[in-house]
């Protein structure tokens, strides 16, 4: 962790010193949300701020140092066609740094990014924020959370990405079935649509289809229909988890499963 010494005025206006403080590094490309983050890091004592507005700055910074935690913008996109995203930076420091907290904040959150971001900042401190109220009024302690090696994903999307890492430890071809579930197919027109589609190459049996949503709900633990007191039966709880957790099967394609 890294900490800077400074010495501040003492409230009866004599010179004292006081512990040592956290160095933050805080990027954004929005003249506003520098103002307003920048504004409540500052009103804690503990933490000393550097802000920057563009990815490049970022690393000169990092390079020049110390820090402790960077706190990055997903968005650039007020400098335009810029190279790197949040998520590029957070992947490159991590490359650069083992020890570097690493936050990313953004106001349009998904639990596909959250799971990025998770991954590439892996091996450290690490928070997912949105630009919400609650995120925003909570930031300092997640700064030291962070700093402290502690994970930190924001309130409004911590159950949703709970769900999602239960989901992509499924294959492809099951979570394509629930979508379809999900968009209203029957099972006879799911298993004619999974060949179709080529999500797979040997068109599978309606027998062995429902079997995959049997054994899925089986591996979540979901219970049977006369355990809920909604009546939900255990297919269309499985449904609601997995629209919840906003898992594209076509990602999983891309990462190979």
């Amino acid at each position: 962790m890294w900490l800077n010494r400074r010495r501040h005025s003492a409230p009866d206006g004599e010179t004292s010193a006081v512990a040592d403080r956290l160095s933050v590094l805080f990027a954004d490309d929005s003249p506003g949300d520098r103002q307003q983050y920048g504004d409540l890091i500052r009103a804690d004592p503990r933490l000393e701020l550097t802000i920057v507005d563009h990815p490049d700055e970022v690393q000169r910074a990092v390079e020049v140092g110390p820090v402790a935690v960077a706190v990055l913008d997903y968005d650039f996109s007020y400098w335009g066609a810029v190279s790197m995203t949040g998520l590029d930076l957070a992947q490159s420091l991590r490359q650069r740094s083992k020890k570097l907290g690493l936050i990313l904040l953004t106001r349009y959150p998904s639990t596909h990014l959250i799971h990025e971001f998770m991954e590439a900042a892996s091996g450290a401190g690490r928070g997912f924020l949105s630009k919400g109220e609650d995120d925003k009024n909570n930031l300092c302690a997640h700064i030291h959370h962070v700093a402290m090696g502690g994970v930190v994903v924001s309130a409004a999307w911590r159950e949703r990405y709970e769900n999602f890492q239960k989901f992509i430890k499924f294959k492809s071809p099951r979570l394509h079935v629930l979508k379809l579930l999900k968009q209203g197919y029957e099972y006879r027109s799911i298993v004619k649509l999974l060949k179709d589609q080529g999500i797979v190459d040997i068109e599978p049996g309606q027998r062995t289809v429902t079997e995959w949503v049997s054994e899925m709900a089986d591996k979540l633990e979901i219970l049977e229909k006369d355990e809920y007191d909604n009546g939900k039966d255990r297919t269309r709880v499985l449904i609601d988890l997995y629209d919840e957790a906003e898992v594209d099967p076509y990602y999983l394609v891309k990462k190979g499963r």
